[in-house]
């Protein structure tokens, strides 16, 4: 009851096992909607630790498209 309307913004391809893409439904579901999930799928060029900057985790080093998802969110609040 007390979370706030919260943005999860989440690669699709994310192989990070501390985030995996399919927790984000559970996290939603869990809100009773209050989060919501902007989605990215840039790509990139692969990286052998999936959990780098410059892996789907780290949005392959690419922020705009992220940040522009947060600022939408943060407006429409």
């Amino acid at each position: 009851a007390l979370l706030p309307e919260t943005l999860l913004v989440h690669h699709r391809s994310d192989r990070c096992r501390q985030t995996p893409p399919a927790q984000a439904s559970v996290f939603t579901a869990w809100s009773r909607g209050k989060a919501q999930v902007a989605w990215m799928s840039m790509s990139g060029m692969p990286d052998r630790n999936p959990c780098a900057p410059f892996g789907a985790h780290g949005f392959y080093f690419n922020d705009a498209e992220p940040v522009s998802a947060i600022i939408r969110f943060l407006r429409a609040q």
